[in-house]
């Protein structure tokens, strides 16, 4: 859903999108991801990542 707002240039689409990617994520990380302490780091790391190249 993501990229099909992307393509098509509606706020609303992309909105739902970002939505659905944070809840897959929040799947992983309360129920695949349950016993790894690898994970949230990984997790954090990717999200200073982008928070990094948003700033530049």
């Amino acid at each position: 859903m993501l990229g099909v707002g992307v393509l098509l240039v509606r706020r609303v689409f992309v909105i739902f999108g970002v939505l659905e990617c944070c809840d897959y994520l929040g799947h992983l990380a309360s129920d695949v991801f349950k016993s790894s302490w690898l994970f949230p780091i990984a997790f954090s790391t990717i999200g200073l990542m982008m928070i990094y190249l948003d700033i530049l």
